[in-house]
């Protein structure tokens, strides 16, 4: 039987991957069911990325309080390096998407899962 390369799947971070009812990193590992589907696609050995709006001044200011994306995966026990991390700096992320080969992304806001589907990467909304 043949084998074939597992498709990439994408998640946004703030409010799909975590939820930020509070600003305690503590609480904010994740145990919804986008962290869920995360996790098993990182022990599944599925490629994956987080696409955030985040740019690269807020994302170092989430680090300096504890609330990085890569202080979250290392959290999580995801090795370094395994999971490709994308700051879009509030941008439509469909281009990005389209550019890493993604081919479902989950995302919380409307607007960015309207922008991953105009590149033809299948998007979900997460509420």
């Amino acid at each position: 039987m043949a084998r074939y390369p597992a498709a990439m799947i994408s998640f946004d971070f703030d409010d799909t991957l975590i939820k930020w009812g509070s600003r305690h990193f503590e609480d904010l590992q994740g145990d919804g069911p986008a962290a869920r589907l995360f996790d098993r696609a990182i022990a599944a050995g599925v490629p994956v990325a987080i696409v955030t709006a985040r740019w690269p001044e807020l994302e170092a200011q989430m680090a300096r309080i504890g609330a990085g994306v890569h202080q979250w995966l290392a959290a999580r026990g995801v090795p370094e390096g395994r999971v490709q991390v994308v700051l879009t700096s509030n941008q439509p992320k469909g281009p990005f998407l389209a550019e890493l080969g993604a081919r479902v992304h989950y995302d919380d806001n409307r607007a960015q899962c309207a922008s991953a589907e105009a590149y033809g990467v299948h998007a979900i909304l997460v509420v």
